[in-house]
């Protein structure tokens, strides 16, 4: 299994999504280990996460080293 690419609590903004517009900021809520590079994020103003494929996040904060 691969690292993930995204950590629990960091920020993201979503480039595509049926769900939700592009541009959407969230946070990670839950890597999912059982599907490579899914991750339920909780967007910002939205009531329930929604599972999201790494593709269509991108970092909005810098990972703390």
């Amino acid at each position: 299994m691969s690292a993930a690419r995204f950590r629990v609590g960091e920020r993201v903004k979503v480039r595509t999504s049926l769900f939700v517009p592009a541009g959407t900021l969230g946070t990670i809520r839950e890597i999912q280990r059982s599907v490579t590079g899914l991750y339920s994020v909780q967007f910002d103003g939205h009531a329930q996460p929604l599972l999201i494929y790494a593709r269509g996040l991108e970092r909005v904060d810098p990972p703390v080293p």
